[in-house]
């Protein structure tokens, strides 16, 4: 029976990293045999403060989407470096794991007379263990335990020689971010500026009155002088918003997610999901046209815009950060308020 102390314990990952086939004078079956019981086994029965779900790569030459995910996500990663040589999967897994993260890596190897050095990793502490005497279980669990008492890791030198803080894979999918929020940004503008050209239009031929300027300037309009388009014909319009591809996109895959707070993510997702389902997944406000709905509208996009750009800001200047995500809560409590008005 699982010790009820045990079912509390946070869940973490260690991903095994190894040959598969043939090391020097081990075969297949010995080495998942070492595996199972020399590294998985004592790790998961041992009494660690979290409990550790232990996995391992396979000797495919095609390196699965889920074997990146796995190298990426694992809070720990064991690279057995056992070989005459250095084995190439191996070394190409521990690079990737390098290149991901400054996560711990606990280097192993089988100590033998044919070892030859790895000049590529010389100058990081490797374990050598004798698979016979059944050892490396116990410095592996020492190992792990030391790593929850302190911030001891193996430090990625990949990242250590760009100087990154932030793991590289984060800094690409941070601009990335950006680059899909500068696209929402935009395509939110021509969609204002769309339904703006249709009331200037509307309005300087049914009561000659004269809208000039951009998205702000019309919203200023509608704020400071609606009387003057209270005789505008807006229902014998038809408007309606269509297919909007980067809320869309949003709404399939968040994309800021693990980028930035948690709280920060909700707030901006929420606020998209709320938008899409007021002004694009019905037409209940667009028929008949009206002002109330231009207005609010107008509001909306242009706060939901300003939301977007300082998120852009939060992902692209790391010393402006704090500052853009104050403007971002300034303008998502704007929102709030103003949401309600339709």
């Amino acid at each position: 029976m699982t010790d009820a102390s045990e079912t509390e314990k946070a869940v973490a990952t260690i991903f095994v990293i190894m040959p598969f086939v043939t090391s020097l004078d081990r075969n297949q079956e010995q080495l998942t045999s070492f595996f199972e019981h020399q590294i998985k086994k004592p790790i998961q029965e041992a009494n660690l403060r979290r409990k550790y779900v232990v996995s391992r790569s396979d000797d495919s030459l095609n390196i699965t989407d889920q074997i990146i995910k796995d190298l990426y996500m694992a809070d720990i990663v064991i690279c057995d470096l056992s070989g005459e040589q250095a084995n190439p999967n191996v070394m190409y897994e521990l690079g990737m794991r390098f290149a991901f993260s400054n996560g711990p890596v606990i280097l192993i190897r089988q100590q033998h007379v044919k070892n030859r050095d790895i000049f590529d990793i010389s100058g990081f502490y490797t374990q050598q263990y004798d698979p016979q005497l059944h050892e490396i279980g116990d410095y592996l669990v020492d190992k792990i335990r030391r790593f929850e008492d302190s911030d001891q890791h193996v430090p990625s030198p990949v990242l250590a020689v760009l100087g990154q803080e932030v793991p590289l894979l984060q800094r690409i999918s941070g601009r990335r971010a950006a680059y899909l929020l500068a696209h929402l940004e935009v395509q939110l503008e021509r969609t204002l500026m769309m339904l703006a050209a249709l009331v200037r239009a509307l309005a300087k031929s049914s009561m000659s009155i004269e809208i000039e300027g951009d998205q702000d300037a019309f919203a200023k309009f509608l704020s400071e002088e609606p009387e003057a388009l209270s005789s505008v014909p807006l229902k014998e319009f038809e408007f309606r918003l269509g297919n909007q591809p980067t809320i869309d996109a949003y709404i399939a895959a968040p994309y800021l997610d693990g980028l930035l707070d948690n709280e920060v993510v909700t707030k901006f997702t929420d606020t998209i999901f709320a938008y899409y389902a007021r002004f694009i997944a019905t037409d209940i406000l667009w028929h008949p046209l009206s002002l109330a709905t231009v207005t609010s509208f107008t509001t909306n996009n242009l706060i939901l815009q300003k939301m977007a750009n300082s998120l852009q800001q939060a992902l692209l200047d790391p010393s402006a950060k704090a500052t853009a995500i104050e403007r971002f809560e300034t303008h998502y409590a704007e929102l709030v308020s103003t949401f309600k008005q339709v």
